[in-house]
């Protein structure tokens, strides 16, 4: 398992400015990875919400927005305008 948390933290931070690499203590990290299941299943329905964060403070709003907008990640930054937009009621 821990050989893909470790993919799994180098696929989502590995783009930021300061990534985190994973680096823990060995024996917190064990036990962090003895609660980590994995699992399949079928997908058979998808269902979404529109969730952006409106139940934060403006101020962590705006946080997230302003990490979005700095990642790099044209993805991110897209996400990161729409927020904005949408705080702005112009969405």
């Amino acid at each position: 398992m821990g050989d893909l948390v470790d993919k799994l933290v180098a696929f989502y931070e590995g783009h930021q400015p300061s990534p985190w690499h994973g680096e823990l203590p060995g024996d917190y990290r064990a036990n962090l990875l003895k609660a980590i299941v994995g699992f399949e299943m079928e997908i058979t329905r998808i269902e979404g919400k529109f969730k952006l964060g409106q139940n934060r403070s403006e101020e962590d709003q705006l946080r997230v927005i302003n990490q979005l907008q700095n990642s790099g990640d044209s993805a991110a930054i897209a996400l990161a305008n729409f927020s904005e937009a949408y705080m702005n009621g112009t969405q």
